[in-house]
Formats: C-alpha cells, sequence, structure tokens
C-alpha cells in the first residue's frame, strides 16, 4: 500500500487504538511493583497474540519479566538483517495514581499515568502488528519487539537483554516520547551515578572538638569540587543531589555520603569526568574517600548513520504530510545501550504529548495515527 493509504487504515482504526491504550493505563505499571508490571506484560501478550504477534516473557529478574517476540509478515528477504522496535512498559506512578490522575480525554488529549512515557510507544508496536496481520503492509526486513520491565530504575541487567537481542540488528526504533515540536532524538546524554562515602573520625563537639575529622566539612570540600565539573560549554553537568550523614548534632560526624549524577554528550566526556571523580583526593588531614560506581548509560551519539536513518524517517514523515524534527535530551533511555553496539537507533519516536513524569501527562489522540503509520513506512522502505 502507498503512504496515503497506510495513514488511512490508521486513521480509521484510531478509536481501537485509544481503547487499547486506555487498557494499558487502567494497569498500572510502576517499575517498582513486578506484579504490577507483570500483569501488565500479560495483558500486553494477550493484545499482541489477537495480532498474530507472539511475545514471550524473558529473563525474569527482580522488577519483572520483559517481553520479546518476531515479528510476522516481512517480505522475504532472510539475507537482511533484522529491526527491532524497543521500548519500556513500567512507569514511575505507583499504584493508586489513577485515583487522584485519572484517565480522562478533554479534546485531543488523552491524560493518565504513563500514557505519554512510554505506553503510547507500545501502542505503535501494537498497531504495526495489527497492519501486517491484515496486509496493509509488509516490513522489508525481519523485525522484533522487545518491551522491557525496568527502564525507570536503570536496572543494570537490562543492558545484557537489551544487547543480546539488538546485537544482530541493522537499526533500532525506540518508541520513547518526542522532544517537544513532535522531534525524534538523534542525540541523548549519558548517565552515570556515583556514591561519595568520606570517612572522618568522631569526637565530643563540646569535650574534644579539636581532636575530630569532620566528614561533613571534607564533603563540603568535596561537594564544590564537583560542582566546579559542570561545563555547560561542553554539555556535561555534575550534580550532587543527595548528602546524609549518621551522626547525632553534638558528635563530630566520622561519617557522610553523596550521590553524584553526571550527565555528558559523548563518551569522551564522560570518560574524562569519570576519571576526575576517582582522582578526588580529601582536603582535611585524616579524612578519607571511597567512590563507588553506580548505573552509567552510555550517550546516543549523533552519528552517521543515526543521521543517515533520521533523514529516511524525517522524509517518510513529509511523504504523510507533517514534520519530523530532531534534537538532542539530557535524559538517557534503553535505546542508548543499542547505540553504544554502533547500531543506528532512533530515538523519540512515540507519540506527541507532554507531561513527562509530572500530573499533566498526556498525548495527542491526533497524533496515533500519523506516528503509527511513520513507524510502518519506515519499516516498509528502510
Amino acid at each position: 500500500m502507498t503512504a496515503e493509504q497506510i495513514l488511512s487504515f490508521c486513521r480509521s482504526s484510531r478509536e481501537w487504538a485509544v481503547d487499547c491504550l486506555a487498557e494499558m493505563v487502567r494497569r498500572e505499571s510502576p517499575t517498582r511493583d513486578p506484579d504490577a508490571v507483570n500483569r501488565l506484560g500479560e495483558f500486553l501478550t494477550g493484545l499482541f497474540r489477537q495480532q498474530d504477534c507472539l511475545l514471550e516473557a524473558v529473563h525474569p529478574a527482580e522488577r519483572g519479566a520483559h517481553l520479546f517476540g518476531w515479528g510476522t509478515g516481512s517480505v522475504s528477504c532472510a539475507d537482511r538483517q533484522p529491526v527491532l522496535l524497543l521500548g519500556h512498559m513500567d512507569t514511575v506512578w505507583p499504584v493508586g495514581t489513577l485515583q487522584s490522575m485519572p484517565l480522562r480525554r478533554e479534546g485531543d488529549r488523552l491524560y493518565g499515568p504513563g500514557i505519554f512515557d512510554m505506553k503510547a510507544g507500545l501502542l505503535l508496536m501494537l498497531f504495526v502488528a495489527r497492519a501486517v496481520r491484515e496486509r496493509v503492509f509488509l516490513p522489508r526486513s525481519p523485525w522484533k519487539i522487545l518491551i522491557m520491565a525496568d527502564e525507570e530504575a536503570s536496572a543494570p541487567e537490562s543492558r545484557n537483554v537489551i544487547e543480546e537481542q539488538a546485537r544482530d540488528c541493522r537499526y533500532v526504533l525506540c518508541l520513547e516520547p518526542p522532544l517537544s515540536g513532535n522531534r525524534a532524538k538523534t542525540a541523548r546524554k549519558g548517565s552515570c551515578r556515583f556514591l561519595l562515602e568520606i570517612l572522618g573520625r568522631a569526637a565530643h563537639a563540646g569535650v574534644n572538638h579539636a581532636d575530630g575529622v569532620s566528614a561533613v566539612e571534607e564533603l563540603a570540600h568535596q561537594v564544590l569540587r564537583l560542582q566546579a565539573m559542570t561545563d555547560y560549554a561542553r554539555g556535561t553537568t555534575v550534580s550532587v543531589g543527595t548528602v546524609h550523614t549518621r551522626n547525632a548534632a553534638n558528635v563530630i560526624p566520622d561519617y557522610a555520603v553523596a550521590e553524584i549524577d553526571v550527565r555528558a554528550a559523548s563518551r569522551a566526556e564522560a570518560d574524562r569526568v569519570i576519571g576526575q571523580i576517582h582522582a578526588l583526593a580529601p582536603v582535611l588531614d585524616g579524612a578519607r574517600l571511597k567512590v563507588t560506581d553506580g548505573i552509567r548509560r552510555p550517550p546516543l551519539e549523533r552519528t552517521d548513520g543515526v543521521a543517515a536513518l533520521y533523514r529516511s524517517a524525517a522524509c517518510r514523515a513529509r511523504e504523510l504530510g507533517f514534520e519530523l524534527g530532531e534534537g538532542s535530551s539530557g535524559g538517557s533511555s534503553d535505546g542508548a545501550f543499542t547505540a553504544a553496539l554502533g547500531i543506528p537507533t532512533l530515538d523519540g519516536m512515540g507519540v506527541e504529548g507532554d507531561g513527562l513524569h509530572a500530573e499533566h501527562e498526556h498525548v495527542c489522540v491526533s497524533d496515533i495515527a500519523p506516528k503509527a503509520a511513520l513507524i510502518m513506512r519506515i519499516l516498509q522502505e528502510y
């Protein structure tokens, strides 16, 4: 079918799509509630089965099982590498949020917790399966679906799962929310988390103050050093997000800890800043530092492969009557893991909306059909 025919099919299926999306939102799925995530996973498995697309639970983990499956109905192309549609089903909202943020439709906006980030993206995957089943189009290459259960928690075990399924792929479409103005994400900053522990020497604050080595005082010096590593010109930010100690007010504290967030636009810049953090040295005599690496996500850099994939997607969008812009994001996503493998990855290909992790989270119903048609056209032509 032509681009116009595909778009017409998507528009004619819009109310079916809205109903499916509403049912997804009604099944709340916070990252830290694996039972809730798995209940949504079972529901999604049933929806995809109705479209002759079989998903299976893979690598069940502490935060829930991920879903993986092969799409059906591609053009005969055994020699072609597959492509991957990537997303996640967990949200930041706890069970019960629907009571204060009810699912509701106001004009073109459909509101609900997790609808923008990113249950509407999962709907696009389902839309593709439905279109293939009804022979609306045939993907040019074999295609896979991977839906993660713990993206919002950046669970470290997820990276292995994503790399396992993406390693043989020609390109990846990550159906996370777009940037404002309906822009795809052709670059994302990498993110790193660190724990900085300060060990001092305790003493009574009134009796023998001079004998103590204040871990809090040492931490204050280190916080200033860390904050000074921010370099906006390079797109690098270093932020000390939380600090705490375990001592009473009348004790020279012997322990303090800080959590550090680092964002960098390139792998080289991330490595430079990480090196500086590990090289931190105490200021006070008798103080000791311990730096522990936490979760790391690599940056998604705008490589030639990413740029070529974006240009093709933008061309397909113009065929469908709208402009697909591009931009970069300071946040990270699972798409960063596929990009780090050298696989062209186009992120932010979800449905337009607003309210990321906010109480006004919503999607624009009018964008569902064009965006679904766009994903189909990319799979059809690229």
